[in-house]
């Protein structure tokens, strides 16, 4: 007896919902858990580095922009962390943002804080110092005087004391001289003919601020 096999009827083609479904658990599965720690990542990498400039240049606009990237930073985890229902690809938008526009303000904050180049090439006198100018670095961002006056011209020894931030001395017109507190070096040799000088901090904003002086040598 010959028993006839009856053709399976051909399967309907998946519905858009269930593509939509399978799309949808995919990228909560695999692509969500992903993107989460790598932006995780780049967002404290960028917020360490910076926070850590930011302390070193110091000043009202460094502080005003920690402010925004910590709450930049704290409405973006309020938002993920109240977003429960939020569909992966709108949340993995949002941390795209946030990652990006921290970016750009570490950035921002980064080239802020670089110090001005003076140049190299400065070349100690020879011979022992006549006399030692000191000055010191204050935290409102000043120096201590803002006239210094040396009663005679030649070697001069320039000695920097640190009272507080992160701050350097120059002198205008002549390239390549510089001290820094608190990392050094404190203390420099130069040769200083009569006349008027200006000496000044080059971290940028802060001769805006009045951090300069004049060095007078009779």
């Amino acid at each position: 007896m010959t028993t006839t096999e009856t053709p399976e009827a051909p399967q309907p083609p998946a519905a858009p919902e269930d593509n939509a479904t399978r799309r949808e658990e995919f990228k909560t599965r695999f692509v969500l858990p992903l993107l989460l720690p790598i932006g995780s990542a780049l967002l404290l990498l960028v917020l360490v580095l910076s926070i850590s400039k930011l302390f070193l240049a110091g000043g009202k606009s460094s502080w005003v922009t920690a402010t925004i990237i910590t709450l930049m930073i704290l409405g973006g985890a309020a938002c993920l962390s109240a977003a429960r229902r939020m569909r992966s690809s709108s949340m993995t938008v949002l941390v795209g943002i946030v990652v990006v526009l921290t970016l750009l303000s570490g950035m921002v904050v980064l080239g802020a804080s670089g110090e001005e180049k003076v140049g190299t090439g400065f070349v100690a006198p020879a011979g022992p110092a006549v006399q030692t100018l000191k000055v010191e670095a204050l935290p409102s961002i000043k120096f201590d005087k803002t006239q210094y006056d040396l009663g005679k011209a030649g070697v001069t020894e320039v000695d920097y004391g640190d009272g507080g931030g992160s701050h350097t001395l120059v002198f205008a017109g002549i390239d390549g001289f510089e001290l820094a507190v608190p990392g050094g070096p404190t203390k420099g040799k130069i040769d200083l003919k009569a006349g008027t000088y200006t000496i000044y901090c080059t971290v940028p904003g802060h001769r805006a601020q009045g951090m300069e002086a004049k060095v007078v040598v009779k």
